[in-house]
């Protein structure tokens, strides 16, 4: 008689745990029909595991099959080693600082006709040195500087940005980052007379839009603004307080790469820049424009 009474209370145990009337569940606040039945083996895994009568599988073996169901996260720019479950989407990064090393082989066109300087390509260079949290924020320092010796003048352009960014989407296709902070930054022309902006300093703005996947090339496009005061040094200007600004573009393509476990990427692009506004007794401006290419890393 006990051997009875326990045989009906196991099996009714296995039989409620086997399966449950969906009915229960909606309570729970799901969408549920109750004519359904909850199946306790994932579907995806069922084909994983064992068929009855055999050996059950180990719980590492269960743990493999599981592992084998996650994908990687389909946003742009996506760390390769992502996983389900792991913030290393756009707006949740993985983090961490990151560095990049950007090579542009840039000509120079000055507005005044009759003092073209930009007879070749010379190269500059720019070092952006940053950290990111795990909610898509981010510290930046960037550092440009480019020289270039033309038919009659020669001209030195440097500059420094320190920056905050916050990253944003539109209608889950569009992936962006704003991001603003101070440039600091040096033009110098040599030309009969020197023409000289030592330590002019200014508000920057810049925004960075991605949206675009091609052949697992992702497409971008960023530019920045600044305006930069400071004191025009030169005999024709007079030592004036002066003001000019910085304009920059650029337009590329960059792949995701996995370098010694870190996430890296390699950039190609286009890249135009315009000086406004520099005081020489009149007004100068000057025009850079080119190709480039940059590796990045984070660590």
């Amino acid at each position: 008689m006990k051997r009875y009474f326990l045989g009906m209370f196991m099996s009714l145990v296995i039989t409620g745990l086997g399966r449950a009337d969906a009915a229960d569940f909606s309570k729970a606040g799901g969408n549920w029909d109750e004519d359904s039945v909850i199946e306790w083996v994932p579907a995806k895994l069922f084909s994983k595991l064992s068929e009855p009568g055999t050996e059950s599988p180990s719980l590492i073996q269960q743990a493999s099959a599981m592992s084998d169901e996650l994908t990687p996260t389909t946003m742009i720019s996506h760390h390769r080693d992502c996983r389900t479950g792991i913030p290393c989407d756009w707006l949740t990064p993985c983090g961490g600082w990151s560095f990049e090393f950007q090579n542009a082989w840039l000509r120079l066109q000055s507005a005044d006709a009759d003092l073209a300087s930009g007879t070749e390509f010379d190269s500059g260079n720019r070092y952006i040195l940053g950290h990111t949290n795990d909610r898509g924020n981010s510290w930046r320092l960037r550092y440009f500087n480019y020289f270039t010796e033309g038919l009659n003048n020669d001209y030195k352009l440097e500059y420094i940005d320190f920056e905050h960014a916050r990253r944003f989407t539109l209608g889950g296709s569009v992936y962006g980052e704003l991001s603003a902070g101070l440039r600091w930054a040096e033009y110098f022309e040599s030309f009969r007379t020197d023409l000289f902006y030592s330590d002019s300093i200014g508000p920057m703005v810049a925004a960075e839009i991605r949206g675009l996947s091609l052949a697992s090339l992702d497409f971008y496009v960023s530019g920045r603004h600044s305006i930069q005061f400071g004191e025009p040094i030169g005999n024709q200007s007079g030592n004036r307080f002066g003001s000019f600004s910085i304009s920059e573009l650029q337009l590329g393509a960059m792949k995701d790469l996995s370098i010694l476990g870190h996430p890296t990427f390699v950039k190609g692009f286009v890249e135009s820049q315009y000086w406004v506004g520099m005081a020489d007794g009149g007004r100068e401006n000057i025009g850079l424009i080119g190709l480039g290419v940059a590796l990045g890393t984070t660590f």
